[in-house]
């Protein structure tokens, strides 16, 4: 009789394995044909998030399997903010775009820039979005060029 249960167990197990392994190609299709449809493509929800004293971080997963780290740092000064920002470009092996940023009513209040970086250990990133907002610094980490296009493109940044 345990024998039986136990296969039995064995059965259900790797039943449940399979149509987990299968769920997200069968939303990956669904998600194909409403990009033909001419919807949005690529939605976006909330992972792991902290804060700290100088800004917080946020990790978003899209539709489309993709991870993005998102880091907003808060300064005293649009300068500061920017220095960050230039400290980070140290890292960048190509500058793709870099573009200033303006408010609503044309007024420049920082710069965007979007840059190839190397991957280091957990935190991986192999492209980058920043961007200064005043006295804010903000960067998102992801995996390609174009899946940060992407994320540029759905943000408006």
């Amino acid at each position: 009789m345990k024998v039986v249960l136990r296969m039995m167990a064995m059965v259900l197990t790797l039943s449940a394995s399979f149509v987990a392994t299968q769920l997200p190609f069968r939303l990956r299709i669904s998600e194909a044909l409403v990009q033909k449809s001419g919807k949005p493509s690529r939605t976006y929800s909330r992972g792991l998030a902290g804060s700290s004293t100088e800004g917080s971080f946020i990790r978003l997963n899209s539709s489309d399997g993709m991870s993005f780290t998102k880091w907003t740092l808060n300064f005293d000064s649009s300068a500061r903010a920017q220095r960050e920002m230039e400290q980070r470009l140290k890292d960048a092996v190509k500058i793709i775009s870099r573009e200033p940023l303006f408010d609503e009513s044309g007024e420049r209040v920082g710069e965007t820039v979007v840059a190839l970086v190397p991957p280091n250990g957990a935190d991986y990133a192999a492209a980058r979005l920043m961007w200064t907002n005043r006295e804010e610094f903000c960067q998102v980490d992801g995996t390609t060029l174009n899946n940060i296009l992407e994320y540029r493109k759905d943000f408006n940044h």
